[in-house]
């Protein structure tokens, strides 16, 4: 079934596992850097001076980032960290257990993980424990904490102080994120819907998702089968397709009324208003099949296990980066083996 791309807003959400870009845009104090996490820290890109810089991390494989004011957060295997957005060192936060996400909510800090939903008390400056499940990541939106757990799906009403369970099929969740009025819970196999205003699920399963990105309160989702479009008001999924179906699509991403979807032989670009389609070749090296996808007004990254490939829109060109870390002056002094 061909769609006509006619929506806007779409914003990207990778998959738990997979490189994570954060795009500083809305933050006054960072707005010009781009974030990309990887097995060997976080890289920075300053889109202003167009260059990277890496900034090695505590712990160094980053599951999580996000930008607080100006402070960066991340978590790594040895647990939260944070740092001056523009540089600095780094703080390490003590919190019980593998941390997996964080959230900012009711002039707290909350931490997700396998130790439960933890709290950070100012007075005493001390974690306790609220909720006891594994919590893999964490939205604040509309007064309520929303969870994404290995349980399932849970509402926390901060002004209440309850928690409750949505009636998901007991999935196991690893992403949540908002749309206009709706929140998403999303897993390898299944992706389930909460609208608050009518409070009602719906789950969707048996549907083997990569990646998705939310358009208004719609849904793009990228399967091994396709992608597809969720139309709220319809309540039903359709394909969509150009004139040959969006197969082996690994990532998508939109900006400026444009759809962006990277596959292994590069980048497609669809105008979201006359389905105007636009085709770039990769870079190099397409053992390395992207993961991560995200556009914004000037560049394009696609973010692979080793590198980062960027397409210059204005220069019309490609720029690869390493996502090794860099030697430093002391590595060259340690014997090889």
């Amino acid at each position: 079934m061909h769609v006509l791309f006619c929506l806007l807003g779409l914003s990207q959400v990778p998959l738990a596992g997979r490189p994570m870009i954060l795009d500083c845009a809305p933050e006054s104090a960072a707005s010009e850097f781009v974030f990309v996490t990887a097995p060997t820290g976080i890289w920075q890109f300053d889109r202003r001076a167009a260059n990277w810089k890496h900034r090695r991390t505590p712990g160094d494989w980053v599951r999580y980032i996000g930008v607080k004011d100006d402070t960066l957060w991340v978590i790594t295997p040895k647990g939260a960290a944070s740092a001056g957005v523009h540089g600095g060192g780094w703080r390490l936060h003590r919190i019980p257990g593998q941390v997996r996400c964080l959230a900012f909510a009711g002039g707290r800090v909350w931490a997700g993980g396998d130790s439960g939903l933890l709290g950070f008390d100012p007075k005493t400056r001390s974690w306790w424990q609220r909720a006891e499940f594994v919590v893999n990541e964490l939205l604040y939106w509309k007064d309520c904490l929303w969870i994404a757990s290995n349980a399932g799906a849970f509402r926390y009403d901060l002004k209440t102080d309850l928690i409750r369970e949505l009636p998901t099929r007991q999935g196991a969740y690893g992403r949540v994120f908002p749309t206009v009025s709706r929140v998403w819970f999303v897993s390898d196999q299944s992706i389930a819907v909460h609208h608050p205003d009518t409070d009602s699920t719906a789950v969707f399963t048996g549907v083997p998702v990569k990646g998705c990105s939310s358009v208004g309160d719609s849904l793009f989702i990228v399967s091994r089968g396709g992608v597809f479009l969720y139309e709220p008001g319809a309540g039903k999924w359709v394909e969509v397709a150009d004139t040959m179906p969006l197969r082996g699509i690994e990532a998508v991403s939109v900006e400026d009324g444009s759809a962006w979807f990277a596959d292994m032989f590069g980048l497609r670009r669809y105008s979201l208003s006359d389905t105007a389609r636009q085709d770039w070749s990769r870079a190099l090296n397409r053992a390395d099949p992207p993961q991560a996808l995200h556009a914004d007004q000037r560049f394009v990254y696609m973010v692979g296990a080793r590198q980062v490939q960027v397409l210059d829109r204005q220069q019309d060109a490609w720029t690869v980066v390493s996502l090794a870390a860099p030697r430093r002056f002391f590595d060259f002094l340690r014997p090889r083996r």
